[in-house]
């Protein structure tokens, strides 16, 4: 919201522009077959590495369909920040070579990829708030009110940042809170 016009209070304005968002990243690699399955018998779960792709999620669904997608890495941090500044082919390409590290099957059954970085996309710029100790004190309380009629909610109105759990309470205050003032006028 820091790029957007808008004609919030002074106080709001400051909160929004005071608050950071997390450097992260994906890439979903799409292979002709599901390697780790037939070959490894890898059904869900994940590596953790101490390479920049930083772990490989399985996918716990679909078992023995014919194609698949791995998440081949989901960064956060420096290393999102670091992957972020590559661009997309660098990106497949670092994430394919490392993870043939663990999986050799990744060249010859390797397909297509999608991969993000948060803080390019419009709008978003970050994986998820990224609060301080001093934020919570100060700007967190103005961003939990509304400011006349806007009112926020998703992850970043919660303490469970980063998940739709807090995405969820989030709204679920918003609504509760709005139908209050709507039965008061």
């Amino acid at each position: 919201m820091k790029k957007i016009p808008a004609d919030f209070s002074p106080e709001m304005s400051k909160a929004i522009q005071s608050i950071n968002y997390a450097s992260a990243g994906k890439i979903g690699l799409q292979f002709k077959r599901r390697f780790w399955e037939e070959d490894e018998h890898l059904y869900g779960g994940s590596s953790l590495t101490n390479m920049d792709i930083t772990q490989i999620y399985y996918p716990p669904t679909d078992y023995f369909g014919k194609k698949g997608v791995l998440l081949g890495y989901y960064a956060y941090g420096g290393v999102a920040d670091k992957l972020g500044a590559m661009s997309y082919a660098e990106r497949e390409k670092l994430a394919l070579a490392q993870g043939a590290k663990i999986h050799p099957q990744y060249p010859k059954e390797f397909e297509s990829s999608y991969s993000i970085n948060w803080k390019t996309v419009k709008y978003q710029e970050g994986g998820w708030v990224s609060y301080s100790a001093n934020d919570r004190k100060t700007h967190y309380p103005t961003l939990c009110k509304p400011d006349n009629r806007i009112y926020l909610a998703g992850e970043h109105i919660s303490y469970i940042t980063a998940w739709q759990a807090g995405a969820i309470e989030s709204a679920r205050e918003v609504v509760t809170d709005i139908h209050q003032r709507v039965m008061k006028s």
